[in-house]
């Protein structure tokens, strides 16, 4: 079996960013903090998904398997960036992005988008599934 190290790791970010009047968006400028959407509703995953203390996600959870992560993240502040504004500043962390695809959709009665991409981050493979989502 390879190490984790060389393993090429899964990672599911189920991004959710919601927007009110005052708008919620991932990514945000200097100019105006940000604040999580404390009406975020959404379900632990199942087992062997284990919830875990990092980053300043909403939640995020591991496969004690596999290593997988499912991270649910929302900003709340004004903003009129785009879903695609959005996607690309989340795969801007993501080194030789080799493949991209993305899927439109409904949810919640708002636009969403789902991104499939590989590349790398930090020197490993990684295979992200991203479920972008901006209300109002």
């Amino acid at each position: 079996m390879k190490s984790k190290a060389a393993a090429v790791f899964k990672i599911f970010f189920l991004l959710t960013v919601l927007a009110m009047p005052v708008g919620c968006a991932l990514f945000s400028s200097d100019e105006e903090p940000g604040r999580k959407d404390d009406k975020l509703k959404y379900e632990d995953p199942p087992m062997p998904y284990r919830k875990i203390d990092v980053s300043n996600a909403d939640s995020v959870w591991q496969s004690e398997n596999t290593g997988n992560t499912i991270a649910i993240n929302s900003s709340c502040k004004r903003s009129d960036a785009t879903l695609k504004t959005l996607e690309d500043n989340i795969l801007s962390g993501v080194d030789d992005l080799s493949s991209r695809t993305s899927h439109k959709f409904q949810l919640d009665g708002s636009e969403a988008d789902r991104i499939h991409a590989e590349g790398k981050a930090d020197g490993v493979p990684v295979d992200i599934e991203l479920v972008v989502v901006k209300k109002n």
